[in-house]
Parts: structure tokens; C-alpha cells; sequence
């Protein structure tokens, strides 16, 4: 098709990008796996409208892969593989959302299969913070919500001194984005099926507990630890403690890390842990 303004002429390379994203998008309304369903909550609850600048306030949520959607996923899309200031009411984008909600209803629905990896992926327990983790992980840097912002904080984080793990955790933990300045934290809450208390403590991962730790016990996957700027005890959780370096992990040793709560008990976050080898008494 063509524009009539070259604001929203991409690159094949970027058109791609574009194709892939549209997507995933296209599959998590198909089969409601959570992840925009979860945007649209927290934007009536912020702005009063699920699609801020697109519907007016106080009007219901659109069904299926809808113009509107489109219209308004597409806008906050192109200003980011464009790298431009668009209109939400952009000529050209008004047409790209009626094209590709057409094409997406009307040739991709068809094609899809029986069920969603997504969904069942997001649908798995989450009694454990390190499945709640490996959500939020992939949801933060893969899911066609957060991908591009990822890359681009990635981008501007990393040098030759960085440490990935770190840069990463920072990002699912507390980084902000053009949807509607939610993160990812915000809309894994908004997508698990687990009681409200539990969403917030979720959200309270922005604020994670770094300090100085002095394990006390060790045994079978928990450290009994205390935090010595405010004395208070931590019972901590581990996924895999043969993975852990003993000589940094061991009883009087004292280790610099950031932790996150979880269903009353304490889990490592970001794995990257600074120590001293020395023992106090």
C-alpha cells in the first residue's frame, strides 16, 4: 500500500520486526493469554478509557483484533521501530490498522493452531519465585510488549564491564516503557492467576531488598541469613543450590545481593553477588 507521508515507511529489515510482533500480538488476543488484556486493565484503572487517545474515557473494551487495538498497539509500535513523534490519528496509521486488522481476522486467524505456548506457559504454577521469575525474564525481554524496549535499554546499559544478568534484572525490575510507563512487573501481575496480596507483592519487586547478608544456616535449598543494616532475618530460597559457589555461600559468610518476596519466604535476585571471605563471629 502506499503513504501518503513517509513518517511510517520502515526498512525490510524493520518490517519484519513489525510482521513478527503484530504477530504475537495477534495470538494473545486470539487466545487471551493475558498480556493485553492486563495493559488495558491498568489503563482504565489509570486514564479511565483502555485505549488511552484512541476510545474516549469511560467506553467498554473493544472485542477480539479490533481497528481500535490495532490502531493503538500499531501507534505506540511505529514510534518505536520509526524512532518518530506520530499522531495517534495519523493518517497513514488509521489506514495500516483497518489493512492489518483485516488481514490478521481474516487470513492469520484461520492458521493458528489448536493452542497457545504463551498461554500455557503463563498458566503454569507460580509457587515458587523462581517460576514467577522465569516469567517475568521471558515476558521482560521476549514477549511482543516489552522485546523492543529491552533491546534498546540493553543497548545503552551494556559495555565491556557489564554484567548481562544485572542489566536484565533491572530492566524486568524496574524499568519503565511507552506503555503507558508500565513494566513489565505491572502487566506479569495483571496476567497471573493468583490472589490480589500476591499481585502486590509481585509489584513490590520494583523495590528490591539489596544489603548486606550473613548466612547463618544452609540447608537443602534454604539460607537462614540476616540483614545486618537492620538486624532483621531472612528465610531464603534457592532453585538450584548445587549452583552456587561455595566458596561465597557458606555459613558466616557475609554476601552483597538484592532479594525479592515471595509467598513469605525471600528469593535472590539478579544473581550477581558481591562478598567477603571473611568469617565473623
Amino acid at each position: 500500500m502506499g503513504f501518503r507521508m513517509p513518517s511510517l515507511k520502515l526498512s525490510a529489515q524493520t518490517r519484519t520486526q513489525l510482521a513478527e510482533i503484530l504477530v504475537d500480538f495477534a495470538l494473545d488476543i486470539h487466545f487471551n493469554s493475558g498480556i493485553w488484556t492486563a495493559l488495558e486493565k491498568y489503563n482504565t484503572e489509570l486514564f479511565g478509557t483502555p485505549l488511552p487517545l484512541i476510545l474516549p474515557v469511560n467506553t467498554k473494551p473493544t472485542h477480539g483484533i479490533s481497528v481500535e487495538r490495532v490502531q493503538f498497539f500499531l501507534w505506540n509500535l511505529y514510534q518505536r521501530l520509526a524512532e518518530c513523534e506520530l499522531s495517534n490519528c495519523h493518517v497513514d496509521l488509521i489506514c495500516v490498522a483497518e489493512r492489518m486488522t483485516e488481514f490478521l481476522n481474516d487470513v492469520l486467524l484461520p492458521l493458528l493452531p489448536a493452542v497457545s505456548p504463551v498461554k500455557e506457559f503463563l498458566d503454569k504454577p507460580n509457587d515458587y519465585g523462581w517460576e514467577v521469575k522465569h516469567k517475568l525474564i521471558w515476558l521482560g525481554m521476549h514477549s511482543y510488549l516489552f522485546r523492543l524496549h529491552f533491546d534498546s535499554y540493553f543497548a545503552k546499559q551494556y559495555n565491556e564491564e557489564s554484567s548481562e544478568i544485572m542489566i536484565i534484572d533491572d530492566f524486568i525490575c524496574q524499568g519503565a516503557t511507552s506503555w503507558s510507563g508500565l513494566g513489565a512487573i505491572d502487566i506479569l501481575a495483571g496476567c497471573l492467576d493468583v490472589p490480589d496480596e500476591q499481585k502486590d507483592e509481585l509489584r513490590s519487586w520494583y523495590i528490591r531488598h539489596f544489603s548486606l547478608y550473613k548466612i547463618i544456616k544452609m540447608d537443602k535449598g534454604i539460607i537462614e541469613a540476616v540483614n545486618l543494616v537492620n538486624d532483621a532475618p531472612y528465610h531464603i530460597r534457592v532453585e538450584k543450590p548445587s549452583d552456587l559457589p561455595k566458596e561465597v555461600f557458606h555459613p558466616n559468610a557475609i554476601i552483597h545481593g538484592g532479594l525479592v518476596p515471595w509467598r513469605g519466604e525471600w528469593y535472590w535476585s539478579g544473581e550477581q553477588f558481591d562478598y567477603t571471605p571473611l568469617e565473623v563471629g
